[in-house]
């Protein structure tokens, strides 16, 4: 491959990366990704191109980690940041899986998103809700809504009882 091809290669992901963070392995999957798009279909077939394109999005992506463009601690943390409000450490784990990360910094991250875990249950039960069920089917509904954003049965159904309670009664799972 030539510098030309590593050059739009570079600025393909320039421009990935100008939308939000990627984890490297997420980044080198698009610009494959890419490079089966443009590239002609008889380049891949043989064996020695595919190792050739290998080898460019490695080094773009090594430069690219160099210069601190690429951080996989970086996407986690924008996820988190994005994604957190909303959801519980389950729907948390299975995005950062989704983009890639390492299994150390996903662990890592759920650990540090599980301490806000009750209180963030309780402001998104009482954005949704508000009152506790009147009956058995309201109280199901409403613990499908919280198990269906990733948070813990214990920790839904104890958010249920109480009414949402307040946001320092517990930090997180009993």
């Amino acid at each position: 491959m030539a510098s030309e091809a590593r050059k739009a290669l570079r600025a393909y992901a320039l421009r990935v990366l100008a939308r939000r963070d990627h984890g490297r392995a997420e980044l080198a999957a698009k610009l494959r990704a890419r490079l089966q798009r443009t590239a002609a279909p008889r380049a891949f077939d043989a064996a020695p191109a595919v190792d050739d394109a290998q080898a460019e999005i490695e080094c773009v992506l090594d430069d690219l980690e160099q210069r601190g463009l690429v951080s996989d601690a970086r996407a986690a943390e924008a996820l988190l940041h994005a994604k957190a409000p909303r959801y519980g450490t389950r729907r948390l784990r299975q995005a950062l899986q989704a983009r890639a990360l390492p299994a150390d910094l996903v662990e890592q991250a759920v650990r540090d998103a599980r301490t806000s875990e009750w209180s963030r249950a309780c402001a998104i039960w009482r954005r949704r809700f508000g009152t506790a069920p009147g009956d058995a089917r309201e109280h199901a509904r409403q613990l499908r809504f919280l198990l269906a954003r990733g948070f813990e049965a214990d920790l839904a159904r104890r958010v249920i009882r109480e009414g949402g309670g307040s946001d320092d009664a517990q930090g997180g799972l009993p």
